[in-house]
C-alpha cells in the first residue's frame, strides 16, 4: 500500500523498526522505475488470533519534489477510483 510520505509492505517477517531500507518504485504513470531510501518506523508481527495485516510501514526519507508529484498523483488517482477512500 502506497502513500505520499511512504507505504506498508504486507510481509510475516518484518524488518526491524529503525532499519534503513533501499525500495525501488514503479507506478504505473512512469516510465522507469525509481529508488527511495526509507526507514521501517512501524512493525505489525503476524498473530492467528488478531485481525491485523502483518507488515512493516516505511517512512521514505529522500523524496524529491519531481518523485513526491509522481507518487501524490498516483496516490489521488487511487483515491478517486476507490471512491474516496
Amino acid at each position: 500500500m502506497l502513500f505520499r510520505s511512504g507505504l506498508f509492505i504486507n510481509t510475516r517477517k518484518p524488518l526491524p523498526v529503525g532499519t534503513v531500507v533501499k525500495l525501488i518504485i514503479q507506478l504505473p504513470s512512469v516510465e522507469f522505475p525509481f529508488d527511495l531510501s526509507g526507514r521501517v518506523t512501524r512493525v505489525t508481527e503476524f498473530d492467528n488470533h488478531a485481525n491485523m495485516v502483518p507488515g512493516m510501514g516505511i517512512e521514505f526519507t529522500d523524496v524529491d519534489e519531481p518523485k513526491r508529484q509522481k507518487i501524490s498523483a498516483f496516490v489521488e488517482k487511487l483515491r478517486q477510483e476507490l471512491g474516496g477512500a
